[in-house]
């Protein structure tokens, strides 16, 4: 009896949940050392983001496609993963942002609203803009914005990585 091979769904489902972990862990590494909102961290994030793509392409590759995998499926597995990886990202964000550090969201709301203040817009104009900052900083405004960055981040990353990820099989005739 031949043992079954794990569905692209299912092993990006595996490959979202450990995707998840890692980020959720760099985020807090970086909020405890003060860097998450730095450019510095945001440079690390990105490439932990990038690394974990590269990293569930290759091990669905060399463990579920006995070493070969079409350009096409790469990029599948890579976005189904982030893909997982943001919902469960989201959902800790939405706890971040109004658990454990709701003052994170207040100061990036203090700071657009200076930001609309030094551009001298007129009373109306600042009036619709602070409006807009209200609705967009909430802690369900970042998730969702988490969900559509990283799905955003993880096509275009695994675009790029299952190019040099691929290996086709190639048959032989004879």
């Amino acid at each position: 009896m031949e043992a079954k091979t794990p569905s692209a769904g299912q092993s990006a489902l595996y490959y979202g949940l450990l995707m998840a972990i890692a980020l959720i862990v760099v985020h807090l590494v970086l909020y405890l050392v003060g860097q998450s909102r730095e450019t510095a961290g945001i440079v690390i994030s990105i490439l932990i983001f990038a690394a974990a793509i590269i990293v569930v392409q290759l091990d669905y590759k060399n463990k579920k496609c006995g070493g070969f995998i079409s350009y096409g499926r790469a990029v599948k597995i890579g976005f189904l993963s982030i893909l997982f990886a943001s919902f469960m990202v989201a959902i800790y964000m939405f706890l971040y942002l109004s658990q454990i550090n709701p003052g994170e969201m207040m100061e990036a709301k203090m700071e657009a609203m200076q930001q609309i203040y030094n551009y001298g817009l007129s009373p109306e104009q600042e009036a619709q803009q602070i409006e807009m900052q209200e609705m967009i900083h909430t802690p369900v405004a970042y998730a969702v914005f988490t969900i559509f960055s990283y799905a955003l981040m993880g096509i275009v990353f695994s675009l790029i990585t299952s190019i040099f990820i691929k290996k086709e099989e190639h048959v032989s005739l004879g």
